[in-house]
């Protein structure tokens, strides 16, 4: 079994995860414990922009339709959704419903 080396606090990462749907399901990725929904059409990827300091490894969780990335117990970690290199805003929550699904900031 192969292990990571330790980090430390000042360890600061940055990556990118793309999501996409293969298949001619539609889903919806949520980054956690931010509750940040994002629309994951058929073929059309979704990034996630990883940063800062995670303390804790990034959990993929598949469930139904729902794709679940999360960063729990990583006090200075950001998670960030980009489609086509725009920065998305949220479908959870009254801003984001009248501004249409995933609207640029």
């Amino acid at each position: 079994m192969s292990h990571l080396p330790e980090k430390t606090s000042t360890d600061t990462v940055r990556f990118m995860l793309r999501l996409t749907s293969r298949d001619d399901t539609s889903r919806t990725v949520v980054l956690e414990p931010w509750t940040g929904e994002y629309r994951l059409p058929p073929g059309v990827p979704l990034d996630i922009a990883v940063e800062g300091t995670p303390t804790t490894p990034l959990e993929i969780e598949f469930d139904g339709d729902h794709i679940i990335v999360s960063a729990f117990d990583s006090g200075d970690c950001e998670l960030t959704a980009y489609r086509a290199g725009k920065e998305l805003r949220s479908e959870h929550g009254s801003a984001a419903s009248e501004a249409g699904p995933d609207a640029a900031t």
